[in-house]
């Protein structure tokens, strides 16, 4: 299992590793912690457009290099921080397959 802060993390510091171990018959899954939203520092951006192009690209990728799925925690990284704050171990998650 790789586990990335935001989308694209995990592909690019170990996109090459994850597809060589797959290759291999391993078994891969990606989390990625955050939505994504926080991706750009351009205040014109459309963030909730961002984030889900942010997505649809992680997920994209996550495919090409053979993984067997990919789980999405659809927060921001405030929101971890307030809930690791609180002790609170919930969160909303969407599965791709």
């Amino acid at each position: 299992m790789a586990i990335g802060a935001h989308p694209d993390d995990i592909e690019f510091g170990a996109g090459g590793t994850l597809a060589k171990w797959a290759a291999a018959g391993c078994v891969v899954h990606h989390l990625v912690c955050t939505d994504g939203s926080k991706g750009t520092w351009n205040p014109d951006a459309d963030i909730r457009r961002h984030a889900l192009q942010h997505t649809r690209d992680s997920v994209a990728i996550a495919g090409r290099l053979n993984s067997r799925d990919v789980v999405l925690w659809f927060v921001t990284a405030a929101l971890i921080a307030l809930m690791l704050s609180l002790g609170a171990a919930m969160f909303w998650t969407a599965r791709f397959v």
